[in-house]
């Protein structure tokens, strides 16, 4: 069996050539509570408090007949929240494995919704992150993984009726076990993702200098995309773009680059990278991606400055002219905003605009 640690490092920062999905490996047993109550009962404000932790596990294998546990009704205009615990007894040292648990869910019309994870103490361990999927067994990711950074991880989606039901799924690694149960919160509400990080348009906030035909748009890659790894590039020559943008809660700039049609490499036309320090108080970032037409497609990914892999990604397959993801992020630390080029674009150069939206998230 494949180790769930290295199926999560390919769902966060595998190259893909456009999917923003995959068949992971979710077992197909049905949703239900099978177990009796094994995990302690957290405070109120929560709608559903985990009730198998030992058994709700049904991502790694090393559970004997695991099911998501079933946390109720529709969610329709929420919030919804469901309280649980980083177990500190399910510690399997060859995956680093902590704890996975799985809920449950449908809706009640299709939606977008946000999924925030707070947990204080995660922040200590190695890996902590959200991911949902649904389909057939439940084994199509929806969007791509939230990671916990700070504190919080954010996962931001759009969720269909017609895919079926849906999974939660929060996962727990660390290169020890941990000696107590962390708690968890996580909370489902409905978004509004345009308003909240609105397209941004006129006069660009910093525009791509770097990349020329000359260099042969190069100069600005800083980082090698090769399934299912991320890696600095061996290119001691190429810089990010000096956006010197430093991202305070409440507001939006917007960068402009143009992605050139050149020869591919792992799956990826031209790479252009954009450096950008968040505010003193700022611990989220959404990035939005625009380009006119529906012949092109571009990714983004999102980097700690000098540091792989990556916190996160925006793949979707579908050649549209917009992508949004949201990502927790660390205060006053500098961030590279990574935009990719498609091997599958049509021809042509293709102008680009970055909206990046600054939050401060208070649990």
């Amino acid at each position: 069996m494949r180790s769930p640690r290295l199926l999560l490092s390919l769902l966060v920062v595998a190259a893909a050539c456009g999917d923003d999905g995959g068949s992971m490996g979710t077992s197909d047993a049905p949703a239900q509570i099978d177990a009796p109550v094994d995990s302690p009962v957290l405070p109120g404000n929560c709608d559903y408090n985990e009730v198998a932790d030992a058994t709700n596990d049904d991502f790694s294998g090393n559970v004997a007949n695991g099911a998501a546990e079933a946390i109720g009704a529709p969610f329709a205009s929420g919030p919804r929240t469901i309280c649980g615990h980083i177990d500190s007894t399910h510690f399997v040292a060859a995956d680093e494995l902590v704890d996975i648990d799985g809920f449950v869910f449908s809706i009640a019309a299709d939606t977008d919704v946000r999924i925030d994870l707070t947990a204080i103490g995660a922040e200590a361990l190695d890996d902590v992150s959200i991911s949902v999927y649904t389909g057939a067994n439940l084994s199509t990711a929806v969007g791509t993984t939230g990671r916990f950074v700070g504190n919080h991880a954010v996962l931001d989606l759009h969720l269909t009726q017609a895919s079926g039901m849906f999974e939660i799924m929060m996962f727990a690694f660390n290169g020890a076990a941990i000696t107590t149960p962390i708690a968890y919160r996580a909370t489902i509400t409905v978004d509004t993702p345009a308003i909240r990080c609105a397209k941004a348009t006129g006069a660009a906030s910093y525009a791509e200098a770097r990349d020329t035909q000359g260099n042969g748009h190069t100069a600005n890659d800083m980082v090698v995309i090769t399934n299912p790894t991320v890696s600095l590039t061996p290119d001691t020559t190429d810089l990010a773009e000096p956006t010197a943008l430093t991202i305070a809660p409440g507001t939006s700039y917007l960068v402009t680059g143009s992605s050139a049609d050149i020869a591919a490499s792992n799956g990826y036309k031209d790479r252009d990278t954009f450096e950008l320090t968040t505010g003193a108080t700022t611990n989220e970032l959404a990035v939005r991606l625009n380009w006119p037409g529906t012949t092109q497609d571009l990714d983004f990914y999102l980097l700690e400055k000098d540091t792989v892999p990556a916190l996160g990604r925006s793949i979707a397959a579908v050649k549209h002219e917009d992508e949004l993801k949201t990502f927790g992020v660390k205060p006053s630390t500098a961030y590279w905003v990574l935009v990719a080029n498609d091997a599958t674009s049509g021809a042509g150069n293709v102008a680009y605009g970055i909206t990046i939206c600054g939050a401060l998230f208070t649990p």
